[in-house]
């Protein structure tokens, strides 16, 4: 492989890489749908609710040049390990995971879990693909579906949609008859004493 050849291949995996990028950053700010920073403030709900299941699977190519490889991990299953602690940062958990390599092609399948509220299914899979992008996959193609939405998982708190604000109003008109009726007791505690 000539010096032109392979100057020709990083390049082309470092657009891939920034294209990930800018299309994970266009969904956080709500280009082309419903992303995270798009949604602020306009009241409307999450697309994809704290505690949904995904399953994410990808197919790429390691490059090799010689003896040498450009993954960045030991193995396919040890990048697997790396994204899996990186995506927590994003507030999505990695319930299993397999990565199967043959040759240069490797295989992988994910189901993971949201944490917190993200603006669509498309959004987790473009943080996934840049983190499998930066580990050195090349000529990346992937899928991602949901398999459970917003199911609920032991341990996993309820995620407010708006970061954690509290409507008066809405509790209110949520449970006005147990209002009425502590209200109703305490008046007639107060007759009686």
């Amino acid at each position: 492989m000539n010096y032109y050849t392979r100057t020709q291949q990083v390049l082309t995996a470092n657009a891939q890489q920034s294209a990930a990028r800018m299309a994970y950053l266009g969904a956080l700010r709500g280009e082309g749908g419903l992303g995270r920073m798009g949604r602020m403030g306009q009241g409307g709900g999450a697309g994809l609710p704290a505690g949904s299941q995904l399953s994410y699977s990808a197919q790429f190519s390691i490059p090799v040049f010689g003896p040498v490889t450009q993954f960045t991990a030991t193995s396919p299953a040890d990048a697997a390990n790396t994204i899996a602690t990186q995506l927590a940062s994003y507030g999505i958990q990695v319930i299993s995971k397999t990565a199967v390599q043959s040759g240069t092609q490797v295989q992988v399948a994910m189901m993971l879990l949201t944490r917190v509220d993200k603006g669509a299914a498309t959004d987790v899979q473009g943080i996934v693909d840049m983190l499998w992008q930066q580990q050195g996959a090349q000529s990346l193609t992937s899928g991602i579906s949901v398999v459970n939405p917003g199911a609920t998982s032991p341990g996993l708190p309820p995620q407010p949609a708006d970061g954690g604000s509290f409507d008066v109003g809405q509790f209110l008109s949520d449970n006005w008859g147990w209002l009425a009726l502590a209200a109703g007791a305490l008046i007639f505690a107060s007759e009686e004493l």
